[in-house]
C-alpha cells in the first residue's frame, strides 16, 4: 500500500496560494509510486489496445498476411494502433526506470537499448504509415523506427541477462525473439517462398506478444531486486531493535558482523554501551 504524507493538508486553496504545490505533489508521487507499476500499466494497456484493434477491425483485413501498421489505416479503429504503440513506450519507460532504481540499468548496452526502445516506440506512433507508393517520408520513418524497436528488445533482454545473472526464462525468450525476428525480416524478401511472405503478419504479431512479455519480465526484474533490497534493510533494522545478534556469536567477537548494539547505533546514531 502506498501512503502519502504531507506536511500540511492539501486543499484547493493550497494549489491557489502555493504555485509550487503541484510540483511538490508530483515529486512525492514519483518517489512513492514504483516505476514498475507504470511499466505494467503501459504494457497491459498496449495489449488491450492491440486486442481491441483486431476485434473491431474490418473483416477485409487479414491478420496472417497484413502487418499491424495496415490496421492503423482502418477507419474508426486505426487510432487504437497509435495508442497501443504509445503505451509500449510508456511500458518501456517504466521498465527502464525500475531497472535504474534497482541499480541494474548501468551505463552500457542495457541503458542504451532501453532508451532506444522508448524512443523508437514514440517515433513509430508519431509517424504513421500510409498507402502511398512509393512510401512517403513519414511511412519510411515509421517502418525503420518499428524495425529498430523490434531489434532493440532482444538486445535489451540479452544485456539484462548479463546484469541479472542466471535468468533462464529471459535468456530463452530472448533467443526465441531473435529467431522470430529473423524469420519476420526474411519474409519481406522477394526471394523467399510465397507461403512465407503470406505469413509475415502472423510473424509480426507473435513478435509483438514476445516483446511485451520481455518488457514485462524486465519490469519484474527491477521490482524483485528493489523488493529484495528493501526486505534486507528491514531485516537489519528489525534485528537492531529486537536485540537479535546478526553475524556474531554470544561473546560478540566474531569478525565481519553486526551485534544488536551496533545495529541500534546505526539507526539511532547513539554511542554504544561498552559495559559488559
Amino acid at each position: 500500500m502506498v501512503r502519502f504524507v504531507a506536511s500540511h493538508p492539501i486543499t484547493p486553496w493550497t494549489l491557489v496560494l502555493n504555485p509550487s504545490a503541484p510540483q511538490e505533489i508530483a515529486r512525492v508521487v514519483v518517489r512513492r509510486v514504483p516505476p514498475t507499476s507504470l511499466g505494467y500499466v503501459g504494457l497491459g494497456c498496449a495489449a488491450l489496445s492491440f486486442l481491441a484493434l483486431h476485434v473491431f477491425a474490418p473483416a477485409t483485413l487479414d491478420p496472417l498476411r497484413q502487418p499491424m501498421s495496415d490496421y492503423g489505416l482502418a477507419d474508426h479503429v486505426g487510432w487504437l494502433f497509435v495508442i497501443g504503440v504509445g503505451f509500449i513506450a510508456v511500458g518501456g519507460f517504466g521498465a527502464m526506470c525500475g531497472l535504474a532504481r534497482a541499480g541494474l540499468l548501468g551505463t552500457g548496452l542495457l541503458r542504451m537499448s532501453m532508451t532506444v526502445i522508448v524512443a523508437s516506440a514514440v517515433v513509430t506512433a508519431a509517424f504513421p504509415t500510409d498507402e502511398s507508393f512509393p512510401l512517403s517520408l513519414t511511412a519510411e520513418i515509421h517502418r525503420y523506427a518499428a524495425i529498430t524497436l523490434f531489434i532493440s528488445v532482444p538486445v535489451a533482454a540479452g544485456a539484462a541477462v548479463a546484469a541479472l545473472g542466471r535468468d533462464a526464462w529471459l535468456l530463452g525468450t530472448a533467443l526465441l525473439v531473435t529467431g522470430v525476428l529473423t524469420v519476420f525480416l526474411l519474409s519481406h524478401l522477394s526471394v523467399m517462398p510465397q507461403d512465407m511472405q503470406d505469413l509475415r503478419g502472423l510473424f509480426q504479431r507473435v513478435l509483438v506478444v514476445l516483446d511485451l512479455a520481455v518488457l514485462g519480465r524486465l519490469c519484474a526484474a527491477g521490482a524483485n531486486v528493489e523488493h529484495a533490497g528493501t526486505s534486507a534493510g528491514h531485516n537489519v533494522l528489525g534485528a537492531g531493535h529486537s536485540g537479535v545478534s546478526v553475524g556474531h556469536d554470544a561473546a560478540g567477537t566474531r569478525p565481519g558482523g553486526l551485534t544488536c548494539t551496533h545495529a541500534y547505533v546505526l539507526v539511532r546514531g547513539e554511542e554504544p554501551d561498552r559495559s559488559p
